[in-house]
């Protein structure tokens, strides 16, 4: 028999149901950050991270034009596109410290 608890409200709710529903969210990769579809984009992610550990503008900027560049060669898919944007506006916001943990998390998803 399944244990039986109460959660905000649901007195029938079986931890049954609570474990099944997260394993799924965590095989549909809540909130993970996207595989890399080129080498350029890997190289990339370092030069983003180091810049953000480093609070370095210019190699912000430099990073930023080879991401327009990768853009405009087709060689980042969308979801590439919207992680690599993400670094740069926080790093432009001034919050380098999470651009950097944001691009670190990048790197790290890179390995399987």
């Amino acid at each position: 028999m399944i244990s039986k608890f109460y959660v905000r409200g649901y007195r029938n709710c079986s931890l049954g149901f609570v474990c099944a529903w997260l394993f799924v969210a965590l095989l549909a990769g809540c909130g993970s950050q996207p595989e890399v579809t080129s080498p350029e984009a890997m190289t990339l992610i370092k030069k983003f991270y180091t810049a953000a550990s480093s609070k370095n503008e210019k190699r912000l900027n430099d990073s930023e034009v080879e991401f327009k560049e990768l853009i405009e060669s087709k060689k980042l898919s969308e979801v590439e596109q919207l992680a690599f944007q993400e670094i740069v506006d926080l790093a432009r916001s001034g919050d380098w410290d999470k651009a950097q943990k944001r691009a670190l998390s990048f790197a790290e998803a890179q390995v399987r």
